[in-house]
């Protein structure tokens, strides 16, 4: 039998057993029609007149729909003291280039004492900050290698430390060379963390320095740095990189298999089809074969639906929501699919039991389902 969300008020959770461990999944929801830039409007009531929950909802939303008329509501989210969602609208901020009062909004968070806002801000900058974000950038970094507990056990050395590495990334992606070099000790940082920042950053900004350092940390013992550092080695032309991952693809650890998942959709090469290809053949789980057969349609690939059609028919409503997410991001690549997919989706609309889940396909058919899943690993360091 399909199971619901248990729902009181706005508030929707769902709690399942795996292997013996409680998983929960809790959020909020409130309906509205039509797409998201039809809603900024009503999203920014939400956000003047919302309590936190709703708030934070509504800003979630304001920072997917990328129209400029939600920037005073994003800024004003950015700005406003102890709300939980200042991180997120100045992660909505990055998507508006050359816009002045956003650039001033990211600059005036560097000095917040919110250490979510300031990280989010600086990668922010990085994104669209320009040559106007470069001194005050500059000067966090300093501030950071001048601590002298940066690369130890301290409680606040890991914090500073991601601080550091965040705000090396930006730079580089503005260009500012020069700094490439000081990221290499933070491979070796105490915290696993750190590291994983410092893989990310090398696979974003690659060079020759970083080779080393991440064929080493590509053999870790935290998964998360084993795997962005495989990733790294690939986007730094490392050939060694891809046997990593596909030993992370096909390991007995489920976390491990999802992670290099995630990572080989991202990379759109040859080498990553056949891992993929590999992994779905040995693949029992439910939620990890639609994602994999995802990745494998966005390379062009045909491939049967069967997976997200069990996905859908199955009693737990977590998996059901990931199949009508995947499926609806699905419906764009083609005419042939699209047809597909929508048959998929009213035949589920009438079995759905949950009125939360039925609107998402409503959704979902309209082409304005939000994407409220985000399977990234971003590990979070409160300072």
């Amino acid at each position: 039998m399909k199971k619901c969300f248990q729902k009181n008020g706005n508030q929707l959770r769902f709690t399942w057993t795996v292997n013996g461990k409680e998983k929960s999944f809790e959020f909020y929801w409130e309906p509205f029609e039509g797409s998201l830039k039809s809603n900024i409007e009503t999203f920014s009531k939400w956000f003047s007149e919302g309590d936190t929950r709703k708030k934070f909802y509504a800003v979630n939303l304001l920072a997917q729909a990328k129209d400029e008329s939600a920037i005073p509501t994003l800024i004003a989210a950015a700005k406003e003291p102890g709300f939980p969602g200042r991180a997120t609208a100045a992660a909505g901020l990055a998507h508006f280039k050359g816009k002045r009062k956003v650039l001033k909004a990211l600059l005036d968070a560097l000095s917040s004492a919110d250490y979510s806002l300031t990280t989010t801000a600086i990668s922010s900058l990085g994104v669209q900050g320009g040559k106007k974000a470069i001194k005050p950038l500059r000067k966090i970094l300093n501030h950071c290698l001048e601590m002298k507990e940066l690369f130890t056990t301290e409680p606040s050395a890991a914090p500073a430390a991601v601080l550091a590495v965040c705000t090396i990334d930006s730079l580089l992606s503005l260009g500012i060379a020069d700094v490439a070099q000081e990221l290499l000790p933070f491979f070796e940082h105490p915290h696993w963390a750190v590291r994983y920042r410092a893989a990310q950053a090398a696979s974003k900004n690659p060079s020759p320095l970083y080779i080393q350092a991440l064929k080493k940390l590509s053999s870790a013992c935290e998964i998360p740095v084993r795997v962005q550092s495989a990733e790294a080695l690939i986007r730094n032309g490392e050939k060694e990189g891809r046997a990593a991952l596909a030993r992370s693809a096909l390991s007995d650890d489920y976390v491990e298999r999802s992670t290099a998942v995630s990572v080989l959709g991202s990379l759109r090469e040859e080498s990553a089809k056949e891992i993929l290809a590999e992994a779905l053949q040995k693949e029992e789980d439910t939620s990890l074969r639609m994602e994999i057969a995802a990745h494998l349609i966005n390379f062009t690939e045909e491939m049967p639906l069967t997976d997200f059609e069990t996905g859908l028919s199955g009693e737990n409503p977590f998996i059901r929501l990931q199949a009508i997410t995947l499926l609806s991001r699905l419906s764009a690549l083609g005419s042939h699919l699209s047809a597909s997919v929508r048959e998929i989706l009213r035949k589920a609309e009438l079995a759905e039991p949950d009125e939360f889940l039925r609107s998402q396909i409503r959704r979902a058919l309209q082409g304005n389902l939000t994407d409220s899943l985000d399977s990234k690993f971003q590990p979070h360091l409160e300072g």
